[in-house]
């Protein structure tokens, strides 16, 4: 019956309820949020036979830490309630054991400022085709220039992320000489040996968290902003908990500051309210800054949305009561002041 992955999932649900109803629900977290796997540890012949087996309990890393010194606690708790479920009498499981998820990660702040996610199996794609192409049609001539490009910058961009490039043929005359082998005599076959060369990368690069993905940004060329601005992408691809996504708040409000600070000339930009804004009032000195630099009603419309992503950004950055969403709506909102400003200046 244990071998049964749906009698498994029956187990853990009816062990998250369980856990849940008793206001357990440390426990329950772990449950929902694990991934479980039964293993056969035991086998003896008594009384028609009797099998041992034990649950691994497997979590994400960053609630394995959260979790870590409570860890032996959490397993002996399920460990002694498993009794109340189980409905075999030669099935038995002796053991339960929590461990951290064992996998490749991606941390794509590696690429940052370089490329991103799609662009890479975008790549993938086309070095794919293109070997598919002159294996089974086309000429190796009219492709491998274009081949080579790409294979040497994927290349490059893999060795960032310290995965193993899978494909060792760095023009079509290399892979030529392995398709003309007996056993890629088809080309059925070497449409096969293709897709298989890329299958394990292809799945990992696309499996990766979608909270590593973060939206474009553009050096600015102001160091002090544009360092203020990754260190706030970086930190939200590891943030996990509200004290982290609250120090992201914090970045977002002295990235605004930078930038303030960057721009506004006291000579140029009076206050609507005429009070001298202090060296850390961004929103005084942004907002003088916009009426300016784009004053009149033609610029009515890019002045007003200029000075909502200014309000959102610092409403944002104040907000005590952070989450992933609040942290990444500071993310994009402060960048996206910060890109408006840049387009300013740069137009001057």
């Amino acid at each position: 019956m244990l071998n049964d992955i749906n009698e498994i999932n029956k187990l853990i649900s009816s062990l998250n309820k369980y856990f849940a109803c008793n206001g357990e629900s440390e426990v329950s977290f772990l449950l929902q949020n694990s991934k479980p796997n039964l293993t056969i540890t035991g086998y003896d012949g008594l009384n028609g036979g009797n099998y041992y087996y034990e649950l691994m309990l497997e979590l994400e890393i960053e609630d394995y830490v959260k979790m870590q010194s409570l860890i032996d606690s959490y397993s002996n708790s399920i460990s002694d309630v498993l009794k109340l479920f189980n409905r075999s009498s030669n099935e038995h499981i002796t053991k339960v054991k929590i461990v951290p998820a064992f996998r490749q990660y991606i941390d794509w702040t590696n690429l940052e400022g370089i490329t991103d996610k799609q662009k890479v199996l975008e790549s993938i794609e086309r070095i794919k085709e293109i070997m598919i192409d002159v294996a089974t049609d086309t000429g190796i001539q009219q492709h491998d220039e274009e081949y080579k490009e790409i294979y040497k910058t994927l290349d490059a961009w893999l060795n960032k992320l310290k995965l193993t490039n899978p494909n060792n043929f760095e023009n079509l005359w290399q892979w030529y000489s392995r398709w003309s082998q007996y056993d890629l005599h088809s080309y059925d076959s070497r449409k096969v040996f293709v897709h298989g060369l890329y299958k394990n990368l292809f799945e990992i690069l696309k499996k990766a968290d979608e909270k590593t993905m973060l939206p474009p940004y553009v050096e600015t060329g102001w160091d002090r902003i544009d360092r203020k601005v990754y260190k706030m992408r970086k930190d939200l691809l590891s943030a996990h908990d509200e004290e982290d996504f609250q120090k992201i708040g914090l970045l977002g409000r002295e990235t605004l500051i930078s930038l303030a600070q960057e721009v506004y000339d006291s000579t140029l930009h009076k206050t609507e309210d005429g009070v001298q804004p202090s060296e850390a009032d961004s929103k005084r000195m942004l907002d003088a800054y916009l009426n300016y630099e784009l004053k009149g009603d033609t610029n009515e419309r890019i002045r007003k949305f200029a000075k909502a992503a200014i309000d959102l950004a610092n409403n944002v950055v104040h907000d005590r009561t952070a989450s992933r969403k609040e942290a990444s709506v500071c993310l994009i909102s402060v960048t996206s002041v910060v890109s408006i400003i840049k387009v300013l200046q740069d137009s001057k």
